[in-house]
């Protein structure tokens, strides 16, 4: 199965700010290069949706969330049909559950 991957609007904005963040304590550069090995880390989704592992913190929600770790991110989504959809990018060095009030 070849999947779609879609960015929410939540997790662009998410994207977003990370980005501007480290353009900010850091530069253009690096804030770019953060962005697009996150980015780039969800590609393996068009082919492999399930690839993630199963967010237990989330269990509970009305989907099943699946998660990849890219840096100190968690790139948290959800399969429906042969739609990937990217739910949120979460700093994985905050509070849990942060994550969950986020998604809820």
């Amino acid at each position: 199965m070849v999947a779609r991957v879609t960015w929410t609007k939540p997790a662009v904005k998410q994207l977003r700010e990370i980005y501007n963040y480290f353009v900010q304590v850091a530069s253009k550069r690096t804030a770019k290069k953060i962005r697009d090995k996150i980015q780039s880390r969800t590609k393996i989704l068009s082919n492999h949706p399930l690839a993630g592992q199963r967010e237990e913190l989330l269990k509970d929600m009305s989907v099943e969330f699946r998660y990849l770790v890219e840096g100190n991110y968690k790139i948290l989504y959800w399969v429906e049909s042969e739609i990937v959809f990217i739910a949120s990018v979460f700093d994985s060095r905050q509070n849990p559950e942060k994550m969950k009030k986020e998604l809820d």
